[in-house]
């Protein structure tokens, strides 16, 4: 008997599913932030001003809050955009297990890769910034930096939902290339579109700037990553006995 291959529904329906489920992680991520998830009020030291002795914020200690800010705020974005890429790749194979495992890997793996991107980029982001290079330089390296990890591990999640290891590694590659676009889009609308909103910052000051930068972050890298994973191609994948026989007698 010959082996089933993963029935998958029409094209616009598996777009459809995955720009919406995309949207709705970077909707949910945005409410959690903007419900106080990750805010870390920077700690007080002692510090010598003009031989006065003061005790307040420095620096030091408003850039570590920022850091411990920036870690919760982009390991719930990413592992609530991989849940979300991997459950809506696994939902449209028509089985629910493969779209539970997908919808794990992607929470975790996005968690991990939005947890620990900001470690290494916004030292390198202060860096440039006190160095005096240019803001647009800045601002993608802070955007990119982060997104693109975020992305890879939304792509990982869609991938593997869709089913197939080169569809999965497809999918990351598209998934790290779309949070790159999203990260030049973004920078781009930020400086138009809200440029009192410190916006090349790797998080910006206001909501509705925030909700745009999730936004351009997550519809992007899903969109890449189907993209890429689907490839060429028929509108669907049949079952093995719905496809129709081949006209080649060979």
């Amino acid at each position: 008997m010959p082996a089933r291959a993963p029935e998958m529904v029409a094209i616009p329906i598996l777009w459809g599913s995955v720009l919406l489920a995309a949207t709705l992680a970077a909707v949910a991520a945005w409410l959690l932030g903007e419900s106080g998830l990750g805010r870390v009020a920077p700690e007080k030291a002692d510090v010598m001003l003009m031989g006065v002795k003061l005790h307040d914020v420095t620096t030091a200690t408003v850039r570590a809050a920022e850091l411990r800010s920036a870690v919760v705020i982009f390991a719930s974005f990413g592992g609530v955009l991989g849940l979300a890429t991997g459950l809506a790749g696994g939902l449209n194979r028509g089985s629910l297990r493969p779209a539970a495992l997908a919808a794990l890997v992607g929470l975790v793996a996005g968690g991990a890769a939005g947890g620990l991107a900001p470690v290494g980029v916004l030292p390198a982001y202060h860096s440039l910034a006190s160095g005096g290079f240019p803001e647009p330089l800045t601002a993608l390296v802070a955007h990119a930096g982060i997104w693109a990890p975020i992305g890879a591990a939304a792509g990982l999640a869609l991938g593997l939902g869709l089913g197939g290891r080169g569809r999965a590694l497809r999918a990351l590659t598209g998934g790290v290339f779309g949070a790159l676009l999203g990260a030049v889009a973004f920078d781009v609308v930020g400086a138009l579109a809200f440029p009192l909103d410190e916006t090349s910052r790797p998080v910006s000051t206001t909501a509705l700037s925030r909700l745009v930068a999730r936004l351009l972050a997550a519809v992007p890298s899903a969109a890449v990553a189907l993209a890429a994973a689907s490839g060429r191609g028929a509108e669907y994948q049949r079952t093995a006995s719905e496809r129709p026989p081949s006209s080649n007698p060979l």
